[in-house]
């Protein structure tokens, strides 16, 4: 989950391309395991990045 978060970070890939690049067959369950770790889903993190300045 860690990778993925990089990937979202760079922002260079869809949110759907990185569940797939993390080995997950499934966007869905790739949102709710991502949300479970970082307590916000994956679009949320993506979000929270660009007001913080890191995208």
């Amino acid at each position: 989950m860690r990778y993925a978060a990089e990937l979202l970070v760079k922002n260079n890939y869809s949110i759907k391309e990185v569940s797939h690049m993390s080995g997950f067959n499934s966007t869905a369950y790739f949102s709710k395991t991502f949300k479970e770790l970082f307590d916000v889903t994956p679009s949320q993190f993506i979000e929270q990045k660009e007001k913080e300045g890191e995208m």
